[in-house]
């Protein structure tokens, strides 16, 4: 997860050892900083809330980017499937989720990104 709530504002990472509280399921967050991969925030309890969550890399991060902070990360809910998911981003009434490797046709049907093109408003309602 790039961005931690801290204080109510959305805040990336920056070092090891800070905590947060994650904006979709409201449970702690542990940073984690290094060499190897992206900084991000972990959840303390090692259970992850979005079933869609897929590592970040920093190609991923640079799409993210390209819009406003507040447009990047942002948690909807899909009332059908009982489930949250945290878009990459989501900007005036576009949900965009990057994807860098090879998917398969059946799993871009049934991801969170095509319910949400389909229609904003059903079976999604933004938090």
């Amino acid at each position: 997860m790039r961005y931690g709530l801290i204080n109510d504002e959305k805040i990336e990472a920056t070092r090891t050892g800070q905590r947060a509280i994650c904006p979709c399921c409201k449970t702690e967050l542990l940073s984690r900083c290094g060499e190897f991969k992206v900084n991000h925030w972990a959840h303390v309890n090692l259970v992850e809330c979005d079933p869609w969550h897929t590592s970040k890399t920093d190609w991923h991060i640079d799409w993210q980017d390209q819009f406003p902070k507040e447009c990047q990360e942002v948690i909807y809910t899909d009332y059908k499937m009982g489930e949250k998911h945290i878009a990459d981003v989501s900007y005036e009434d576009f949900i965009f989720e990057f994807q860098h490797s090879g998917i398969k046709f059946e799993e871009i049907a049934t991801s969170p990104a095509a319910h949400c093109s389909k229609n904003l408003a059903e079976p999604f309602s933004k938090l």
